[in-house]
């Protein structure tokens, strides 16, 4: 899939900050809200991404709390902390694309999610983000 795609499901997932979103279950009103959200940013999507960042949310938004309890696991306690919100999301969408979604060669999660992390996030933290997600691919998927 496009970087396009997943960095509108990156900053889809900042802007409704993706714990907050995860409490909606009401499909129809997620999916009002990606349309909306597609109005508000220069990013257009052809429909092929469309149906990728569809995909993406309501896969995250379903396995939160799963997706979420492997980040913890591969982020020590002192960081997890201190991680911040675009790291987070950041984590958060390569976690789920790695391990559930699992269309996606790794290796192109991996290398966006470091480039987003230099232009979104903390250019500091993607090696950090680097090491997480390259032990998570080591540990879980091979």
């Amino acid at each position: 899939m496009t970087k396009n795609a997943r960095e509108f499901t990156l900053q889809f997932f900042y802007h409704y900050q993706l714990p907050r979103l995860n409490e909606e279950k009401n499909i129809g009103k997620i999916q009002e809200k990606i349309e909306d959200f597609k109005d508000t940013i220069e990013l257009k999507l052809d429909k092929n991404e469309s149906l990728f960042v569809t995909d993406i949310v309501y896969g995250v938004i379903e396995n939160y709390d799963k997706v979420e309890e492997k980040l913890k696991e591969y982020v020590k306690k002192q960081n997890f902390n201190r991680i911040n919100k675009t790291d987070y999301s950041i984590l958060l969408l390569s976690i789920y694309e790695l391990g559930w979604y699992k269309k996606s060669p790794k290796k192109v999660v991996i290398t966006q999610a470091l480039d987003f992390t230099r232009k979104y996030g903390n250019p500091e933290t993607a090696s950090l983000i680097n090491a997480i997600l390259d032990n998570y691919s080591k540990n879980e998927l091979e």
